[in-house]
């Protein structure tokens, strides 16, 4: 409706300028035809050796023009030129100076203004071809340097990759999903913003509140933090919500990668990346295992930036910097307030970067102490959540596809022990105390040494109860907790289901 309001308002705007056009046009040739009729009766003067007076003409009571102004209005545009028709005989210059200046420079104006209104409507309408083809944004890449070069000229990009374990469990091996590629539709404008643009609204509920209640309580008598504690609770039933410090921006660890995969999924849908095994691979691993090397490269495609080992000069970084913010805008524009998820998660294997340096590191300010990292509310994680299962989120097809990737089996995963060298999706989190076999769950977890964050939605099999939890605790407290996780989502779905 917007681009179609736009169009609507540039063909008026070129209507307009035609219109004027036309209208010049006619001033220009009327005066012409004076000019002509003038000239005649001045070479009629002198032909005849008379001593007649050039008396004035009555039209809106100025001097006629004594000019020959010819002027090319097509799209070769040729320069204006005057001509000034002087006699040599002394009749002539009598008639030149009575000549009205005022209306000499009048006409010159309007001819001005016609060519002005040419080259206003070609310009509109260059725009609008434009606007019916556009070209996409932010997909211009930096350039790629082989392992001999160096980019720019503060940088030396990392390329020797370097064998890690696999983070595959032996006892459940990982199957990927062949992805079907989606059709090549362009966004309006081939912006890059989310396609949901109004975010969805809910109603309150008393039930829910209470709930959300509990939990803090629980929270607090489990000794975990609740000033750096938040929640977001949805019903899908009752189109319902209730929160707890909902809007404070944590860090969200590893659930900042199912933001990554539904910007990638726009830029594939955008047909900027294109589709194939590779990145079929990739989104992969960035889901199914959680992999940072995946999540690095994702991150480089769409924002079509790299990591370097050495910071880039002003002029460089701030280039760089404005790439990998389109991921913010991205989210920012379609109402994801104050979210920030421009910073990769570490270690990235591939890269041989145990933490942030260069321009990772540039990316996180000046002050060491208060880095600016990811930061993510649970209302953004619920939102986002909520748009993928319901099917929103780029296009059915897409959100079908994502919540396939996010799925978890728990009667599988429940039966897996835990690897203290590598993330579990389900032990110490949401879906370690659900029944597993009468629910359907589909999450993305996050766990650092000092936070540990979840969004989760939970299905009965029978359809009954259906919501979406967001938590993340952002202190040390959850992150060496092994079951307030868990704890929390039995009591919540106990009661969900009562």
């Amino acid at each position: 409706m917007e681009h179609s309001h736009n169009s609507n308002q540039l063909d008026k705007k070129v209507f307009e300028l035609e219109a004027k056009l036309i209208r010049a046009n006619q001033v220009i040739s009327s005066l012409q035809q004076q000019n002509l009729a003038l000239k005649q009766q001045v070479n009629n003067l002198v032909s005849n050796n008379s001593e007649t007076k050039v008396t004035k003409t009555t039209n809106n009571d100025s001097p006629s023009l004594l000019l020959n102004i010819q002027t090319s209005l097509n799209m070769n545009q040729k320069p204006l030129q005057k001509h000034c028709f002087i006699s040599e005989g002394k009749k002539r210059k009598k008639i030149i100076k009575k000549l009205s200046r005022l209306k000499f420079y009048g006409l010159i104006s309007l001819v001005m203004i016609s060519i002005t209104s040419v080259y206003g409507v070609s310009s509109f309408i260059v725009n609008r071809s434009n606007e019916k083809n556009p070209e996409p944004v932010n997909n211009q890449p930096i350039k790629k340097f082989s392992a001999s070069q160096q980019p720019l000229s503060s940088g030396i990009r990392v390329n020797t990759p370097v064998t890690v374990p696999s983070n595959n469990y032996k006892q459940t091996p990982v199957v990927e999903q062949t992805i079907a590629a989606l059709p090549s539709v362009t966004f309006a404008n081939s912006e890059f913003i989310y396609n949901v643009i109004t975010p969805p609204t809910f109603q309150s509920s008393q039930k829910l509140d209470g709930i959300v209640k509990d939990l803090v309580e629980l929270a607090k008598s489990n000794k975990t933090s609740t000033d750096k504690l938040s929640i977001t609770l949805i019903d899908l039933n009752k189109n319902a919500i209730a929160q707890y410090q909902e809007n404070t921006p944590r860090f969200p660890a590893s659930v900042a990668k199912i933001f990554w995969l539904v910007a990638l999924k726009a830029k594939i849908q955008q047909g900027v990346i294109p589709f194939d095994a590779s990145v079929n691979h990739e989104i992969n691993q960035l889901i199914l295992q959680s992999d940072n090397d995946a999540a690095s490269n994702i991150i480089d495609r769409i924002t079509s930036t790299e990591t370097f080992t050495k910071k880039l000069g002003k002029e460089q970084f701030k280039q760089w910097k404005t790439k990998r913010e389109s991921l913010n805008l991205f989210f920012q524009n379609a109402g994801y307030k104050n979210i920030n998820i421009t910073q990769k998660t570490f270690p990235i294997p591939h890269l041989n970067i145990q933490e942030p340096q260069g321009t990772d590191l540039q990316i996180r300010g000046d002050n060491p102490n208060k880095p600016i990292r990811n930061k993510v509310t649970t209302y953004h994680a619920a939102r986002l959540m909520y748009e993928i299962v319901t099917g929103q989120a780029i296009s059915p097809q897409s959100s079908h596809e994502m919540k396939d990737l996010l799925s978890r089996n728990l009667q599988t995963w429940q039966a897996i022990p835990l690897n203290p060298e590598e993330f579990h999706p389900v032990k110490n989190f949401l879906g370690e105390s659900l029944p597993a076999d009468k629910v359907e769950f589909v999450s993305k977890a996050g766990w650092t040494t000092s936070s540990r964050q979840e969004v989760a939605y939970i299905a009965t099999n029978n359809g009954k109860t259906r919501y979406i939890i967001a938590v993340f605790g952002d202190d040390k407290t959850y992150g060496v907790s092994q079951d307030i996780f868990p704890k929390m989502s039995r009591l919540l779905f106990d009661r969900m289901n009562k």
